[in-house]
Order: C-alpha cells, then sequence, then structure tokens
C-alpha cells in the first residue's frame, strides 16, 4: 500500500507501508519530494517503492 499526500506548494510526501513488526506495529518508510503534479508525484513513488 502506497500513498501521495499534497503538502502544498509543490511537496508532496511519498508513504509506503512495509509490513508489520513483531508487536503488530506498522512499519512505513516516506519520503519528500518536490513535483508539479500529482501524476510527477505518483511516477516518483513507482521509482520510491521500487527501491525498496
Amino acid at each position: 500500500m502506497a500513498t501521495v499526500i499534497n503538502r502544498g506548494n509543490g511537496h508532496w510526501e511519498l508513504r509506503v507501508y512495509i509490513g508489520q513488526d513483531k508487536d503488530g506495529n506498522k512499519i512505513r518508510k516516506s519520503k519528500r519530494i518536490v513535483a508539479k503534479s500529482k501524476r510527477a508525484a505518483m511516477k516518483e513513488l513507482d521509482k520510491f517503492r521500487l527501491k525498496l
């Protein structure tokens, strides 16, 4: 599961859900980027997911 969150002024936060730890807490990785549109941010999200 992955999400793209608009932080305003062309800044976006990418969040990727990786799984759960042994205690049941969610493990997430996030990254903030600058992109002109949501579509551009989604492309960066795909690249980010492949790196993980």
